[in-house]
């Protein structure tokens, strides 16, 4: 693996370094990309996943109509634990045209970041005999609260979002956080319930890494 080089993201904490690794096989210019969509999302104050994050590309054959997936943590016989993140290679292309404020390229690795946040990680007593999942997803997103946002947002009592965000609740947190990082003053003036539970669960994850 190939952990991201600090000077491909000044400014940001020594240690948030060791939560992010490109695949072998990621082109240069899709991991100068990958690097810089990255860097923005921890720049605008979104902190890294809960566990060390391993991203890779696909080809569309591989990964279907979506742009991208986030496997739950897994954890190897060594204790090592791991969040897979797959994006579309071609989906890295994708400049012109823009979701929720970012270039979709941007959007589609924001978005499976923050799925990777979403997730609660359930740690075994000792590693498992062979790698394992050790992480559910919900952490943010099954709480009563993003629950309430998600039904009134459904029912057409909220706005500010893509209709990607209708799909399920865990897309639905995926989007909001995604518009929060994206312009979140902008984001809190049009909708302020569901900017001001992004904006907490991004304190939370930040809190939990330095806890």
């Amino acid at each position: 693996m190939i952990a991201l080089p600090p000077t491909q993201l000044t400014g940001l904490p020594a240690s948030h370094l060791t939560n992010y690794l490109l695949d072998p096989a990621v082109t240069q210019n899709d991991g100068v990309m990958l690097r810089r969509a990255i860097r923005y999302w921890e720049c605008q104050g979104a902190p890294p996943p809960p566990a060390l994050a391993v991203i890779s590309t696909e080809s569309a054959a591989k990964l279907g109509a979506g742009f991208g997936v986030c496997e739950l943590a897994t954890m190897d016989p060594d204790g090592r634990i791991e969040i897979q993140i797959r994006i579309r290679r071609d989906a890295l292309a994708f400049t012109k045209r823009r979701r929720l404020g970012v270039p979709t390229n941007y959007w589609v690795v924001w978005h499976e970041l923050a799925h990777a946040l979403d997730q609660e990680l359930v740690l075994p007593s000792r590693p498992p005999a062979r790698t394992d999942v050790v992480a559910r997803r919900g952490r943010f997103s099954a709480t009563s609260a993003w629950r309430d946002l998600y039904a009134r947002y459904r029912a057409g009592q909220l706005r500010s979002l893509t209709g990607y965000a209708a799909y399920s609740r865990i897309e639905f947190f995926a989007e909001a956080i995604v518009a929060y990082v994206a312009r979140p003053d902008s984001f809190q003036r049009r909708s302020p319930e569901i900017a001001t539970l992004a904006r907490s669960a991004l304190a939370a994850g930040a809190a939990a890494l330095s806890a």
